[in-house]
């Protein structure tokens, strides 16, 4: 070997040597620096520097280090609180051991992380408005200011779009590489300290282990296994997992378990207030989840979650919610892809106190979140809906307790309902099933199963309601009715589609039914129930919402009655049953929002179609008492059966009906036919017997002062009915009959109208709405038969016919109307009158008695076996009237009447004539007594009325005839004329005793002054008069002469008859021939005036007669007597001179002694004026007149004498036109 050689290899050696010396030395400098000058510097510089920056004493017991196995590990680190008293936070041990390899691979890599003991207390040390979210009430507020970035030296704030530009760039920068392993915290615990609520929570025996976490690709695909548990509360909660978090997927899995977790620990860091207590709660977990960001991002989760053993209190400590157990068990959830099947959900145990209060709200209304303000309209479209589907649910053992406190007594229920849910889903299409089941404490059970799809929206089932009992829901009756639901059930059902129609729910039934039966109602205060229902039952209802359609298969009653009053003020007893709502109810407090704009109508839907396939209703009974009237009117409804077929509101749709109907026990009512609801008809056959009329009588009894105590209707038909747009039309076909009714006066004593039947055959009448007139009657034939009636005239002089009609109340005081207001003629009134028809009215063997009390004794007459016809009746302006009629008055008498009129046309006309025969006067002597003053002896009377009327003009011949009247005795009455009656009777009986009297009458109808019967009896009153004060008035009239029948005029100082006193006196002798019991006297009259001058000019003539006489006499021409003598105008003169030179008054003389010569007037003038009449010569004129009348009167009917008879004369009468008269004067007895 070459000294090169060998100097190489010993500079090699030493070389090595030196090195390793080196090695040595540096390892043990390394050595000496890491063990002990650097975890002695460290360990100060870290506590001093730490506490500088927290502002908190820092404590490090140990911090050793291991320079050759690159670890380090720091014992009882603390970090003190504020105070400086106790730790904030502190640990036993942290060893972290680093490996070599973190030097090639430029990333540091960490063999072992652990942290043991660890201890970190944290407080909340007051209460503040911020709540728990105020950072500032913690014992480590302090901290976080000290931490916090100092001003300026904070992340730059950017602006959203600033942001979006930066994130790019950071995402592009290389993210720093590591690799931890064995990453352990042993036993480590946290706890909160909330002092203002004096609560304290903790972590607990938290140990979490993470096998490596490492970014660099060689351990990319390797899996990280967390594993974490702990105590929270004392609850153990478990996780473990297994994940790549820093491969591009990020695939991971973790386990999460909690066990018994009282949530009650964690409610009051809830940042909202909550509405309840929860005094207890549980939380159980046992969950699995499975991440991988892939390019379809997936997130599933299964297990199982569980709340248990649930108390919700109200604030007021009462219960509100227990539930035992609420497990939902997720089987697979892919919360991504919003897919989530749930394997099980299980509520067991559930407890629910339900309580309305006074004021009408839930407590369970408390629990509601407050209303969320509103949002505007969100654009973005809508999420996708979530596939849900829970394989199968149940519900057990749950009860819930129902108060309502708004009703009094308060309402309670314990309900039990369970549930059963197969496949639910909101998969569209997909079904599932529900069957569900409810018990309650009052009997109801509910039952119903359901196929049920959640998308679209769409459930079909059967639904079942048993046993509900009426009476227990009485509370909720009282309120709105003062009754007492005393016993009732209900039963329930139906086949059921809910579906989406349009947008909106609408709900479809099939097959179902409601059942109603025993119900008991009684009235508050009552003893016996109003109300009493054995069976109510409507089945197979069809509801078809697309079809818009009600059907109803079958309906049916039994067994009904009902018992309703009217109170004398008109209110009804079931109405009165209705209580008034209270003070307030439905009102709103104050003003609502404005009425939005009126939209437009939306366009009329179709309507519904309702049908009625059968209905069946018997053995109802109603009874009715209405206490408006006086007496109360009764009225029994007996619904022996009724039945309907084949009713539907579809156009023309007929139905059929029957119904059998008692009234009041006797009546019986059958109708039976045809009727349609669209439009609306009828067509349907009555059949009404016996109906008795005295229970319906107290409705007239307001408006008549009688007493119905018999009576029955009876109707027989066919009744139409048909409402056509242009108005309703209505028709009645048949028989009507009304027997045997009887009625008596109010007292119930005397009978005053009876009739055995009335009979009116085949009516017609009909009522149309669009014609005129509307109403329109025709009738065959019409037959009233027994008819009897009682006319009496009260002592007062009240007929009991007038009486039948209440007096109308006086006013309280005179009131002066105001002037009518001119009126026109409405059309109604103008209209035609409505069109009767009557073929035949017949009246058979009536009777009628009238009797007037007003006299004593009493008066009474009677028309028996009074029969009448009236045929055809008619409106019609043709048509002719014919009415004959019989009876028999008072058995001996007869009246007959015969006609033709047309009484109901617009003009009415008339022929009519009238005829009584044979009636007896002497039962009408109490009238004659009472207003003559004597009875009636004999007499019988007759009547002869003869009417025609046209064009409104009455033309009427009244023949009156009494035959052989004769007064009887005399009667004292203060009514009795003062006329003499009798003489009256005498003057107006004819030489056969029969009295004639023709009062004919005249008059028009539209004369408002014009009466017939009145004029009839002023005439006949006038006559009676006349006869009496101005008989000859009487007889003159009789015989066409005037009205100075009374006495014949004689010329002045004449006592012979003049050719025309002869023609008055023989018309007055035929009168007195035909009045037998007529005697006349005759009184002479003399006017000392006239007829002394006309004597005295009767005497100077007489004395120039018998100077003439005396010549003629000479002559032996002369007459019998100087009477007779005829004086010529030419020896008037001579006369005169003759007899004034003879007449022994001193004259003129002459101057020789002679009769001085005068005119021949002066000289008569002379002649009379010494001529001397006295008193006597002119009674004796006064004699010779009337003795003239009597012989002339005896001459022309000889049998007058033994009834003529002079009285003594009489001078100088009152009436002037008597004054030179002979005065006749009848008789009087």
């Amino acid at each position: 070997m070459s000294i090169v050689t060998r100097f190489s290899k010993l500079g090699r050696r030493h070389v090595i040597i030196r090195l390793a010396k080196i090695l040595v030395l540096a390892t043990a400098a390394y050595g000496a620096v890491g063990f002990g000058l650097v975890p002695l510097v460290a360990r100060r510089l870290a506590s001093s520097q730490l506490s500088k920056r927290l502002g908190r004493t820092v404590q490090i017991d140990h911090l050793r280090m291991n320079p050759f196995a690159l670890s380090v590990t720091i014992e009882g680190f603390r970090v003190l609180e504020a105070d400086g008293q106790s730790p904030f936070v502190e640990w036993r041990q942290l060893y972290v051991n680093a490996e070599l390899s973190s030097a090639f691979r430029l990333a540091p890599v960490l063999r072992q992380i652990r942290l043991d003991g660890l201890r970190l207390h944290v407080a909340r040390l007051h209460a503040t408005p911020g709540a728990y979210a105020d950072l500032d009430a913690y014992n480590v507020s302090d901290l976080f200011r000290r931490l916090a970035p100092v001003d300026g030296a904070a992340l730059p704030k950017t602006s959203p779009h600033e942001a979006d530009a930066v994130a790019p760039t950071r995402a592009a920068e290389p993210a720093a590489r590591f690799s931890f392993n064995n990453i352990e915290l042993v036993d480590a615990a946290l706890t909160f300290e909330d002092r203002p609520t004096g609560k304290r929570h903790g972590l607990t025996e938290l140990n979490l282990a993470i096998p490596f976490v490492s970014n660099l690709p060689v351990h990319v695909e390797n899996l990280v296994q967390p594993g974490l548990r702990v105590r929270v509360d004392g609850a153990p909660f478990a996780i473990k997992g297994q994940t790549k978090p820093f491969k591009e997927t990020q695939e991971s899995n973790v386990d999460l378990r909690i066990d018994d977790l009282d949530l009650t620990q964690y409610l009051a860091y809830v940042p909202l207030p909550l509405p309840a207590v929860v005094a207890s709660a549980f939380l159980d977990l046992d969950l699995h989840a499975a991440f991988a960001r892939t390019k379809t991002p997936t997130f599933v989760v299964k297990g199982r979650v569980a709340l248990e053993r649930i108390a919700v209190r109200d604030q007021r400590g009462a219960p509100l919610l227990d539930l035992s157990q609420l497990e939902v068990v997720v089987g697979k959830a892919d919360v991504g892809a919003l897919d989530v099947v749930v394997d099980q959900v299980n509520i067991t145990g559930l407890g629910l106190e339900v309580e309305r209060g006074v004021d009408g709200r839930l407590n369970l209304e408390t629990l509601k979140p407050p209303a969320a303000p509103p949002r505007a309209p969100s654009r973005t479209p809508t999420a996708a809906l979530a596939r849900i589907t829970v394989a199968r649910g149940a519900l057990a053992d749950a009860k819930i307790h129902f108060r309502d406190r708004t009703v009094t007594p308060a309402f309670e229920v314990d309900l039990a309902p369970t549930l059963t849910v197969h496949n639910l889903s909101t998969i569209p299409g997909e079904r599932g099933r529900l069957e569900a089941q409810l018990a309650s404490s009052v009997g109801v059970s509910l039952a119903s199963s359901t196929s049920i799809q959640l998308e679209p929206l769409a459930l079909e089932g059967r639904v079942t309601l048993e046993a509900l009992r009426l009476a227990a829901f009485a509370p909720y009756v009282t309120p709105l009715a003062a009754l007492t639901v005393r016993r009732g059930a209900v039963r329930a059902g139906a086949t059921y589609q809910l579906m989406n129609q349009g947008g909106a729910p609408a709900l479809g039934l099939e097959g179902a039914f409601f059942t109603l039966s025993d119900v008991a109602l009684q009235a508050d205060g009552a003893k016996a129930n109003f109300f009493e229902l054995e069976t109510l039952a409507i089945e197979q209802v069809k509801l078809d919402p697309k079809a818009r359609s009600l059907s109803v298969g079958k309906l049916a009653s039994k067994s009904l009655r009902l018992d309703a009053e009217r109170a004398a003020d008109g209110t009804s007893s079931l109405l009165a049953l209705i209580k008034a709502p209270p003070q307030g109810a439905g009102s709103t407090a104050g003003a609502g929002p404005p009425a939005p704009a009126t939209e437009p109508a939306p366009p009329a839907e179709p309507a519904w179609s309702l049908a009625l396939g059968e209905a069946l209703v018997s053995d109802w009974n109603v009874r009715l008492v209405d206490k408006t009237t006086r007496p109360a009117a009764r009225l029994v409804l007996d619904l022996r059966e009724a039945s309907a077929r084949g009713f539907s509101t579809e156009a023309n749709r007929k139905g059929r009906f029957e119904v059998q109907l008692a009234l009041n026990k006797r009546g019986r009512l059958q109708v039976s036919g045809d009727a349609a609801i669209q439009p609306l008809a009828l067509d349907a056959r009555l059949t009404l017997s016996d109906l008795a009329l005295v229970p319906f009588f107290p409705y007239a009894a307001q408006a008549v002062n009688l007493k119905l105590t018999e009576g029955a209707l009876g109707v027989k038909g066919r009744v139409q009915l048909q409402v056509p747009e242009t108005g309703p039309k209505l028709r009645f076909t048949g028989d009507v009959n009304i027997a045997e009714v009887a009625t008596v006066d109010p007292s119930g004593t005397r009978e005053l109208l009876s009739f055995f039947g009335l009979d009116l055959r085949r009516i017609d009448a009909s009522f149309d709405e669009s014609a005129q007139p509307p109403l329109r009657l025709t009738m065959a034939e019409g037959v009233l038969s027994g008819l009897s009636a009682n006319v009496e005239l009260s002592p007062e002089g009240t007929l009991n016919v007038t009486a039948l009609t209440p007096a109308e109340a006086k006013p309280d005081a005179p009131t002066t109307p105001a002037p009518a207001a001119p009126t026109k003629p409405s059309p109604e009134a103008s209209a035609a009158p409505m069109p009767l028809s009557v073929a035949r009215f017949a009246l058979t063997n009536a009777k009628i008695r009238y009797t007037d009390s007003s006299v004593r004794p009493a008066y009474a007459t009677e028309l028996t076996n009074l029969n009448a016809t009236l045929e055809n009746l008619s409106t019609s302006p043709e048509a002719r009237t014919r009415l004959t009629l019989f009876g028999v008055i008072d058995k001996s008498g007869t009246l007959e009447v015969r006609g033709v009129a047309t009484p109901l046309a617009k003009a009415p006309s008339l022929d009519l004539q009238v005829e009584v025969k044979e009636v007896e006067l002497p039962p009408a002597s109490p009238f004659s007594g009472k207003y003559v003053g004597y009875t009636i002896a004999k007499g019988k009377l007759g009547l002869k009325l003869a009417y025609t009327l046209a064009d409104k003009q009455l033309e009427a011949q009244n023949n009156l005839i009494v035959d052989q009247l004769s007064f009887g005795e005399k009667v004292e009455s203060p009514d009795a004329t003062n006329l003499p009656v009798r003489f009256a009777v005498a003057l107006l009986k004819d030489r056969h005793g029969v009295i004639d009297l023709s009062v004919p009458i005249s008059g028009s109808l539209d004369d408002p002054n014009f009466k017939i019967g009145a004029a009839i009896f002023k005439v006949l009153g006038n006559l009676i008069v006349k006869a009496a004060v101005s008989p000859f008035s009487l007889i003159a009239s009789a015989f066409e002469g005037d009205d100075e029948s009374s006495f014949v005029v004689f010329d002045p100082g004449a006592d012979v008859l003049t050719a025309k006193a002869i023609q008055k006196l023989s018309m007055l002798s035929k009168a007195l021939q035909d009045r037998p019991g007529v005697s006349l006297e005759l009184e002479g009259h003399a006017d000392a005036a006239k007829d002394r001058s006309a004597l005295r000019q009767r005497l100077v003539e007489l004395k120039l007669k018998q100077a003439k006489f005396e010549d003629l006499e000479k002559q032996g021409e002369a007459p019998k007597t100087a009477d007779e003598v005829v004086l010529a105008g030419p020896e008037h003169t001579e006369l005169v001179r003759r007899v004034y030179v003879k007449e022994p008054f001193t004259k003129p003389k002459t101057f020789w002694g002679g009769v001085k010569e005068a005119p021949v007037d002066v000289m008569e003038k002379a002649i009379a004026d010494h001529i001397r009449i006295d008193d006597g010569e002119l009674e004796r004129l006064a004699t010779r007149r009337a003795l003239a009348v009597k012989q002339t009167m005896t001459k022309q009917a000889p049998e007058l004498a033994p009834r003529l008879f002079l009285v003594s004369p009489r001078l100088n009468p009152e009436n002037r036109k008597l004054s030179h008269a002979a005065e006749f004067k009848f008789k009087r007895d």
